[in-house]
């Protein structure tokens, strides 16, 4: 009877902890989940720029990826994490971003290399051509491309100047080594945004 008695008990304690976690769950959403706008996790068959994929294949079965969402303001909880927040947390990967914008800008008749820096409201945008130099209409379909990726308060600069190209370079490669936490990388990107190195196009 004891040995009943004590397994019910721990029965009660078990469902009380578990609703307790869901209370909490509900009042305080996971704060760690983000949704990237740029997520590279997605089918790699559908879905990308550039991709030889056949959007409007014969079988008629292969579609490319839709995009919708429909959302009401009294609505408090999202599918996503269970939160009582509007919607998910929405940021940007800048990693991604930069490749992507890198893998697109190369595409241009022109370019032959392309680097490619991203902050968090700049797009910095370094060019060297297939031949040397690097048009005035080059630079602008480069910038043209950056603007169609990112949103619409990034400002973005192009270069085609070598000197500036490896500033881009030595920034990219101390990034790798130190991670954002080094104090000279943080002086060069305020440089580059406030424009005191010069050396690009801000048309």
């Amino acid at each position: 009877m004891k040995r009943i008695i004590t397994i019910f008990a721990v029965l009660i304690m078990v469902l009380t902890v578990a609703a307790c976690n869901q209370l909490q769950r509900s009042d305080h959403p996971d704060e760690g989940y983000d949704e990237s706008l740029y997520n590279e996790n997605d089918n790699p068959q559908i879905g990308y720029v550039g991709n030889p994929v056949d959007r409007n294949p014969p079988n008629g079965r292969n579609y490319s990826k839709i995009g919708f969402s429909r959302q009401q303001g009294k609505e408090l909880y999202n599918a996503t994490d269970g939160g009582s927040v509007p919607g998910p947390d929405v940021y940007i990967d800048r990693n991604v971003l930069a490749r992507q914008i890198s893998f697109l800008t190369t595409k241009l008749p022109e370019v032959a290399d392309t680097t490619v820096l991203v902050t968090d409201d700049h797009v910095f945008i370094g060019l060297q051509g297939k031949k040397g130099s690097v048009s005035d209409k080059t630079k602008y379909e480069a910038k043209r491309t950056a603007l169609s990726l990112t949103p619409r308060y990034y400002k973005i600069l192009v270069t085609s100047e070598a000197k500036m190209k490896q500033r881009l370079n030595d920034i990219g490669s101390k990034l790798k080594q130190t991670g954002n936490r080094d104090v000279d990388i943080e002086g060069w990107i305020r440089q580059l945004e406030d424009g005191d190195s010069g050396g690009f196009d801000k048309s």
